[in-house]
């Protein structure tokens, strides 16, 4: 959430829209919450240099994961593909202008991520394949041409799932209820929560006071942010953490 709010100088009131995009792009993607904000600290520095809104990215990433590139994977492609893009060398500057794949508009401005995932669709893509516009093995070249040989299925990825499975990832990203979703993952949390009390409880009872008190100022801290982001997310939840200790 920082990294977001930071990269796109978001103030306070924000963050809870950019908690409810992180959560509702890992609700409604195979990617998990914590690789989805491990690719986003990678990759939302340039994102944001070049105006993308943090939702668009929280997308396309969800697109990756749905090919099973997550976390770091996920953040480094991205962004290296983004670099490649907008410094090519003359080779893939020429690749580029043949397939119509570029990160600018005519006026050299940034164009929008669906539209780039659509190009890159259209030109490179199953379908491209399918109806003869490119064989399987130009495609290879083209992709390790413009975006590194270590970037082809990432970027392959992008192409294959194309529009529609972004345009899914969205439209179930903006009717996500995060509130609901806080409160399912409350659910789930608070057995294995007090699991984890009466394990730390025996931990205490061997090791002493001076780790109880560390680690009690920790989850109080833990505590506050949980709540500060989020007035809808269950006090119980917080709660839950605090009584740990």
């Amino acid at each position: 959430v920082s990294v977001a709010m930071n990269a796109w100088s978001l103030s306070a009131k924000d963050v809870n829209g950019v908690t409810a995009a992180l959560l509702a792009g890992s609700n409604a993607s195979a990617i998990g919450f914590g690789d989805l904000a491990t690719a986003f600290q990678l990759v939302a520095p340039l994102a944001a240099s070049l105006n993308i809104p943090f939702s668009d990215l929280s997308v396309s990433l969800g697109v990756m994961g749905e090919s099973g590139i997550k976390g770091t994977i996920a953040g480094t492609a991205l962004k290296t593909m983004f670099e490649r893009l907008l410094a090519p060398s003359k080779s893939a500057a020429a690749l580029m202008k043949e397939y119509n794949i570029s990160m600018q508009d005519l006026q050299g401005g940034i164009i929008t991520l669906p539209e780039l995932i659509a190009r890159l669709s259209t030109a490179l893509g199953d379908q491209a394949v399918a109806t003869g516009k490119i064989t399987a093995a130009r495609r290879q070249q083209v992709l390790a041409e413009l975006f590194g040989t270590r970037s082809v299925l990432d970027a392959l990825a992008l192409a294959d799932k194309g529009t529609a499975t972004y345009d899914r990832l969205a439209a179930a990203i903006a009717s996500t209820d995060v509130t609901a979703f806080a409160q399912q993952t409350e659910a789930s949390l608070i057995p294995q929560l007090k699991i984890l009390t009466n394990q730390f409880q025996s931990l205490l009872i061997v090791v002493g006071t001076p780790l109880e008190q560390a680690l009690s100022d920790g989850m109080t801290q833990i505590n506050a942010l949980v709540r500060a982001l989020d007035p809808a997310v269950p006090k119980a939840f917080a709660d839950a953490l605090l009584s740990i200790f």
